[in-house]
């Protein structure tokens, strides 16, 4: 008997037979993966599907075109090349560092036609260009088409003549990747700026190139170990002052932070150092003047001022410690006073530190400010980083007015936005040559914008900490030198010679809140029992808990910088409990040693106040009393100054005068001379048993008065008593 089977039903047998066979190449792919490789794997069988790559420009010539030559006899700038440079040099260096070889990768590098917009030059610069290429100037296989083994690195050098490339004037990206497929491995977005006329007005340009760092000192004047790193060989400032080091002559403003030379000064002297042990214990340790962190702070302040003596421009400063001067005015009263000392004093002390005087008519802002806070500022023109105004575009002058609340009319320098993001973004993988194009293109096109427009500025300002290699320092600081659309300067002749935007600086909002309630009360406080801790010392002392007044005020003025408040809040209000802390240990203790029950046996006497100084060294006070009106004090109710020392009592004594009998409170509060701050307070009991003087003659008197009365009523006639007389006519028809 056949057996039916139903029309495209395979049988039975078939579909068992297909089971086993697709069961079986399921087992061999599980256990053999290298069985599933491709046709086209690597030579020794490895496929690099998730490649990593790293791509570096090693060179680019990246200022390009007819304008970048100087006629015979043109002195217009002595800088320029007197031949043009024309051909694009590009040099990479792509390097396979995965783990698997890399084939079939390919290099391809393509020229955009230029930008219209600061904007969309950022665009390009961020995110790739948005436009088809106007070239396609290289395509092809890296090595030959061979595969770059892991840990390998391929060199492409290529140059392209003008007349491979139709140029425009302009700044045109340019992308350079290594794509397999149609698969990018690695990108790197640039431009080159072509300059396709001579520059006859080039835009007023200043460079501020920041030398600053959080406050090193810390709680008790110690330095915590390792804060110099910042100095130390291959360091952020070292990078930084090694630039400038090998351009004696460069066109920038340098912005030394006062509280840094100031660390600087007191470590070459030797200094104490606070590190943690591996069990959490503090580890304390002298540094003498000859050891090696000592002597790197001496050497760098020396360096410092070589360099400050050396260069052309005068440097400018903020305020001391980068206070936070906004914030500090927002709360008024005294600490308002102290965000307009931090505001001058900046200027004041940078002279004798740096051996060079500050340009006194420019003041660096470190963020936004209030209207109200120009009038605590010094100077006439004032740096404003990006983030200090409210024009989001950076398509604004550089140079605006910029008017207080009372009406003082300034010159505000803003930042230009593009620039500084640039400057504080993270460094590109493709290298510094990368990241020095990228500020180099944002100033060409700025120019680019109008370059027949006369006078107009720009400012480069780099963020606070700013960490550039050594490499992308030297670089930016050289291409920007020699760009012929700029003239270096310092914003002192921007405000001199640039044009003015017509519209005024809108200042922005600080994004930051204010000072917390709780530190800005701790921080009035601190100030005001400073204040008073220094009215109560001995003439001839000089330190308040063995620390000078001056560093324990320069404490509370750092615990106000915005290397703290915006970054390490903790920090500020340790500074001020130490500040605290060293006060309240020096006023010690005083207490009234005298009896709290006083007993007048007449009208007038005295009060005696008995003081004693139970803990502490040599203090001055005053004492004062006060009651509720019954007692009064002829010779005042507040003692001179006396001086207690520790373990001795002194008394003073409060004359009186009692206006009734019974029993009084007298409040007796002990405080330093100016009276701000207080060491004791208690409460006397004060008995008057006897009737006072003015009391007694009243009672007198009114006795007298009593006595006066009865004798006038007794020598008074009597008077004759009155007889009533009934003189009504009798009725008529009486009986």
């Amino acid at each position: 008997m056949t057996a039916r089977h139903h029309r495209g039903r395979p049988a039975p047998r078939v579909r068992c037979a297909w089971t086993l066979l697709l069961t079986v190449a399921l087992l061999l792919l599980a256990v053999s993966p290298g069985l599933a490789q491709p046709a086209d794997a690597g030579a020794d069988g490895e496929e690099a599907s998730a490649a990593a790559v790293r791509l570096v420009v090693s060179e680019l010539a990246g200022v390009l075109g007819p304008g970048t030559a100087v006629l015979e006899g043109d002195e217009l700038d002595p800088r320029m090349r007197s031949d043009a440079v024309e051909d694009l040099a590009l040099r990479v260096l792509v390097e396979n560092a995965g783990d698997a070889a890399l084939d079939r990768a390919r290099l391809i590098v393509q020229l955009h036609p230029p930008v219209a917009s600061r904007d969309d030059l950022q665009r390009a610069l961020d995110a790739g260009p948005g436009t088809e290429p106007q070239h396609v100037l290289y395509d092809e296989p890296l090595r030959d088409g061979e595969p770059l083994r892991p840990g390998s690195v391929a060199g492409v050098a290529a140059d392209f003549g003008p007349d491979e490339i139709a140029w425009t004037g302009g700044v045109h990206p340019l992308s350079v990747a290594v794509v397999r497929g149609t698969e990018v491995l690695a990108q790197a977005d640039t431009a080159v700026v072509w300059l396709d006329r001579p520059v006859t007005e080039p835009v007023l340009t200043s460079i501020v190139w920041p030398l600053d760092d959080v406050p090193w000192r810390g709680v008790g004047g110690d330095y915590p170990r390792g804060a110099d790193r910042a100095i130390q060989p291959g360091g952020r400032l070292d990078v930084l002052l090694r630039t400038l080091e090998r351009r004696p002559d460069a066109p920038v403003v340098i912005a030394p932070a006062v509280h840094l030379l100031e660390d600087l000064r007191d470590r070459a002297d030797g200094f104490t150092s606070l590190g943690r042990q591996a069990d959490g214990q503090l580890d304390t340790r002298f540094v003498d003047p000859e050891d090696p962190p000592a002597v790197r702070a001496r050497d760098t302040l020396q360096r410092l001022r070589a360099v400050a003596r050396q260069l052309p421009f005068a440097p400018v400063t903020g305020s001391y410690a980068d206070a936070d001067v906004n914030a500090l005015a927002q709360h008024g009263g005294d600490l308002t006073a102290l965000g307009a000392e931090a505001a001058v004093e900046g200027r004041r002390r940078l002279l004798p530190l740096l051996d060079r005087a500050p340009d006194a008519a420019v003041h660096l802002a470190g963020g936004p400010l209030a209207p109200e806070v120009l009038d605590l500022i010094p100077g006439d023109q004032i740096v404003l980083p990006p983030d200090a105004v409210t024009d989001a575009t950076g398509a604004s002058p550089a140079l605006r007015p910029l008017r207080s609340s009372s009406g003082r009319l300034l010159t505000g320098v803003v930042a230009d936005r593009h620039i500084s993001d640039s400057l504080a973004a993270s460094p590109s993988e493709a290298g510094p040559i990368v990241d020095a194009q990228r500020v180099v293109a944002h100033t060409a096109q700025a120019w680019f914008q109008d370059p027949a427009e006369s006078g107009r500025s720009l400012l480069v300002l780099p963020p606070d900490g700013w960490s550039p290699s050594a490499e992308l320092a030297e670089r930016l600081l050289d291409q920007l030198d020699d760009a012929p659309w700029l003239r270096l300067t310092t914003p002192s002749q921007q405000a001199v010679l640039g044009r003015r935007g017509a519209e005024p600086v809108e200042l922005a909002t600080a994004t930051q809140p204010a000072l917390s309630a709780a530190f800005a009360s701790a921080l009035e406080d601190a100030g005001a029992e400073l204040a008073a801790v220094r009215t109560a010392l001995p003439d001839d002392a000089t330190t308040i808990g063995d620390r000078r007044p001056s560093e324990l005020h320069d404490t509370l003025l750092r615990a106000t910088s915005r290397w703290y408040l915006e970054g390490s809040p903790a920090e500020a209000e340790a500074l001020v409990r130490d500040v605290r802390g060293t006060v309240e240990q020096t006023f010690g203790e005083v207490v009234v040693a005298s009896g709290s029950r006083v007993t007048l046996t007449s009208d007038t006497g005295q009060i005696p106040v008995t003081l004693q100084r139970t803990r502490g060294g040599p203090i001055a006070v005053r004492v004062e009393v006060a009651s509720q009106g019954r007692l009064l004090w002829p010779e005042g109710q507040r003692s001179e100054t006396i001086v207690l020392t520790e373990g001795a009592a002194q008394t003073v004594s409060f004359n009186t005068r009692a206006l009734s009998t019974g029993t009084f409170s007298v409040a007796v509060r002990v405080t330093d001379p100016s009276g701000a701050h207080t060491l004791e307070r208690t409460t006397l009991s004060v008995r008057s048993a006897a009737i006072s003087g003015p009391a007694l003659a009243a009672t007198g008197g009114a006795v007298l008065l009593l006595l006066l009365a009865g004798a006038l009523r007794r020598r008074r006639p009597r008077r004759p008593r009155l007889e009533v007389v009934d003189d009504r006519p009798e009725p008529v028809g009486r009986p």
